[in-house]
């Protein structure tokens, strides 16, 4: 659907945009409508995860989240983190970042406070969150399931690197360095099917599909 000037390490879609990101930090903005992908700023920081909230984008990368005016790019607030970001998500006001030394951090998103909310057994690849869990992909191949309110751990062999991930109705849908993405049930981590890819999945987002048929009266 479009290419972009270096490897692509993060996405994020708002609205009729697709934000997508690279490992040097420049952000591409393609129009889900037409299609177009261009240019649209540089980050301060590598991109290695993206997130829409409250009208502006959030960045994160090396020690820190930025906050990004979506038109301008202009950095509007910066947060230094204890650990290297690799991955973020968000949910409501609150923002979730995992990290290459194999922990999570939780904060707010006023980029003021984030504290340490949990490990893993190797490095955090991917990140997504629903309203009661978060979702943590490592490059062992594991899958971690952490319950917000008490930060209980299940964890799911999945298998790969996990590069990338995504919430999608009952599943998750992670996208591998091995060009697959595997649907598994976020609840109970078995495999429902894999789509076989022509690249390795560094980034994944969900996009709306219209509704199909015409309305009529």
């Amino acid at each position: 659907v479009g290419a972009c000037g270096g490897a692509v390490a993060s996405m994020a879609v708002d609205a009729d945009t697709a934000w997508i990101g690279d490992e040097s930090g420049i952000i591409y903005r393609r129009d889900l409508a037409t299609g177009a992908i261009n240019y649209a700023f540089n980050a301060p920081i590598p991109a290695l995860g993206l997130a829409v909230q409250g009208g502006d984008l959030l960045c994160a990368g090396g020690t820190s989240v930025v906050r990004l005016n979506k038109t301008t790019g202009a950095v509007l607030a910066t947060y230094t983190l204890f650990a290297p970001a690799s991955c973020i998500a968000v949910q409501g006001d609150e923002v979730f970042i995992g990290s290459e030394w194999g922990l999570s951090m939780r904060g707010d998103a006023t980029l003021t406070d984030f504290q340490f909310f949990g490990t893993c057994g190797g490095p955090v690849n991917s990140i997504a969150v629903d309203s009661t869990h978060m979702f943590l992909g490592s490059t062992d191949g594991s899958l971690y399931r952490v319950e917000l309110a008490t930060q209980a751990v299940l964890v799911f062999t999945v298998g790969g690197d996990l590069a990338s991930m995504a919430v999608h109705g009952e599943d998750l849908l992670i996208g591998d360095s091995d060009a697959r993405v595997v649907r598994v049930h976020r609840a109970s981590g078995v495999l429902k099917s894999t789509l076989d890819g022509t690249f390795p999945v560094g980034a994944l987002a969900i996009v709306a599909s219209p509704e199909v048929g015409t309305p009529y009266c």
